[in-house]
Order: C-alpha cells, then sequence, then structure tokens
C-alpha cells in the first residue's frame, strides 16, 4: 500500500461523513474512546459554570471540554478550530452529558499573539522587513533590485489587505 493510499484510508477513518455517523457514535459507546478529524467550536456558559464544544462528528453540541484545553487552544472559543478530536465516552461524570474532549491537535494556527510579532519585527532593518514581506507572497526579493522596485512590488499587495483601496497598472500599448 502506497503512502498516499494510507493517508487517504487513515483521513476516511477519521474523517466521519453523516452517513458513517452512526457507526463513531457505537464505536464511542463501545471503546470508550474515539479520535476524529472534525471542526470543534467551544463556548462558554456562564449560567452554569461550564464549558462545551460542539462536535459535528457525533452531532453533539454539550461535550464537556477543560479549561486547560481551551486556554491552550484559544481559537477554540473564537469560532473554531479543525483539528484531531480524541473524545472520551464517560456517563458516570455526567449522565446528561457523557462525551467530553481529552486532546486536540489543531490543523489551523490560533490568533496570532501580535506583541510577539511587533517584538520580532524591531530586530530586523527596514530593507530586511520588506525582503521578508517579499518573500511571504512569493518573490525573491534579490532578483529586484533597488528599494524603489522592492517597494513598487509590495504597492502591488495593497489591495489584497485593505479594503476600498483599488489599483490600476499602466504599461505600454499592445501589452494587455
Amino acid at each position: 500500500m502506497t503512502t498516499l493510499a494510507r493517508v487517504q484510508a487513515k483521513i476516511k477513518e477519521l474523517l466521519p461523513d453523516l452517513e458513517r455517523r452512526e457507526l463513531v457514535k457505537e464505536q464511542l459507546l463501545r471503546t470508550g474512546e474515539v479520535t476524529l478529524i472534525d471542526i470543534i467550536e467551544a463556548r462558554v456558559d456562564l449560567r452554569n459554570g461550564q464549558r462545551w464544544c460542539r462536535v459535528q462528528g457525533i452531532n453533539d453540541d454539550k461535550v464537556r471540554v477543560s479549561a486547560a484545553l481551551l486556554e491552550q487552544h484559544a481559537g477554540l472559543l473564537l469560532g473554531g478550530l479543525w483539528g484531531t478530536a480524541r473524545l472520551k465516552y464517560s456517563p458516570e461524570t455526567d449522565g446528561a452529558n457523557p462525551n467530553e474532549l481529552l486532546a486536540f491537535t489543531p490543523f489551523q494556527v490560533g490568533p496570532p499573539d501580535l506583541a510577539k510579532f511587533r517584538e520580532s519585527r524591531a530586530r530586523f532593518s527596514t530593507d530586511e522587513w520588506i525582503g521578508l514581506m517579499l518573500q511571504s507572497a512569493g518573490y525573491a526579493a534579490e532578483a529586484f533590485p533597488g528599494r524603489r522596485v522592492r517597494l513598487l512590488l509590495l504597492a502591488r499587495l495593497a489591495p489584497l489587505v485593505e479594503r476600498n483601496i483599488n489599483l490600476v497598472e499602466l504599461g505600454p500599448r499592445q501589452t494587455g
């Protein structure tokens, strides 16, 4: 079996579609634990002092989640994150809501730590920072001589990151 085939088989096993949802629930009931690939969205219930998450793979929106897990992955509270979730079935803990999120490994990066970025940015010179931004956009900065040319390339990216900016580039006739 090729590596690609093994990866595809593993994804098919961990990412349940609607038809397999009941099979996943049965596995959770039988074995007590199951691992899924799913989007996990968390919320805090202040009235009852509880933390819940929604797991679409088992169609349950009252899965218990620990404060430590939410602190580790704040993105769960900010609209949810895709990742690998390990769920545990333990009706003895809470009969009405027997499922618990034990572990979560996100595929997405959570919200950025802007203070850390600002601190790191101070270590770069302006020309190094321009080079890094061009490299991030897929340009080889050293291929463009001169600071003016590099700034013009960055200016072309402004409509992608700022609202209400339109950019028209003019060139010689017959160039499209």
